[in-house]
């Protein structure tokens, strides 16, 4: 059995019966309803469904009322609306203002083309759930790395393509001694990071580099600098770390 609910409603009872035997030997979980409030009833009672076949013609509620309720019960569920050649303007009107994924001209030419068309929407649906899914990680996966970089005490700054300064934690804020970095050009930094970003940049920058600087408070920065990757092997900005090290140093001169 498919796990994915399909909902047909139609007023045309031989036809609902059909579309429904059709539908559940083709192996999905289907209910039925015979007009559009009937519809909302089950949508309410026993949803979520995957996909939505109505009639557009309906005594009552019109197949369009009843794809707008029905986003608004919800957004995610597919909608293949049924029509005639008559009535296939406001088939095409349902798929641009509400979002109906396609639709099917009465009379149907098979059964099979009923089974394509539903498997054809239950395959979009799970690829935009996959696509939100997969976005809804990388946010969560954003905001855990802003709040890491907030709280690190390394020095962290980062670019667009632009060359503007897009992140700044307080630790570079701090370090560098003013707290308008964001949206600030490269340029704008103190001379020894703005010359060593020019550099690399100037090097193809596809190749992280490490360096150690004097800081103007005595201190010594391990820098790190790298491009961003978006992908492709492709490269977008950069990331530029300052740690200090300077207990380091001072620990490997008193060895020396």
């Amino acid at each position: 059995m498919n796990t994915d609910k399909v909902l047909v409603v139609d007023d045309d009872e031989g036809l609902l019966h059909l579309i429904t035997i059709a539908l559940r030997r083709s192996g999905y979980e289907v209910e039925s309803a015979g007009d559009g409030l009937k519809a909302v009833e089950i949508l309410r009672s026993k949803g979520p469904f995957a996909v939505l076949l109505t009639d557009l013609v309906m005594p009552g509620m019109s197949g369009q009322e009843l794809v707008q309720v029905t986003r608004q019960l919800d957004p995610s569920i597919e909608v293949i609306v049924i029509t005639s050649a008559s009535t296939l303007e406001s088939a095409l009107s349902t798929l641009r203002k509400n979002g109906a994924y396609d639709y099917l001209l009465k009379p149907l030419e098979s059964m099979n083309q009923l089974a394509v068309v539903v498997e054809r929407a239950l395959r979009h649906r799970r690829l935009v759930q996959e696509r939100e899914a997969l976005k809804a990680q990388a946010h969560m996966d954003e905001e855990r790395l802003k709040v890491l970089m907030t709280y690190t005490g390394d020095a962290v700054l980062s670019a667009g393509s632009d060359g503007r300064v897009a992140f700044a934690n307080p630790a570079a804020m701090r370090l560098l001694g003013r707290e308008d970095l964001i949206g600030q050009e490269t340029n704008s930094l103190p001379p020894v990071l703005s010359e060593m970003i020019t550099h690399w940049q100037d090097a193809g920058n596809h190749s992280p580099e490490v360096t150690e600087i004097s800081w103007e408070d005595n201190s010594v920065q391990m820098v790190s600098l790298a491009p961003v990757p978006i992908g492709n092997g492709d490269f977008e900005g950069w990331v530029m770390i300052l740690s200090d090290v300077t207990h380091l140093k001072s620990k490997s001169n008193v060895t020396k």
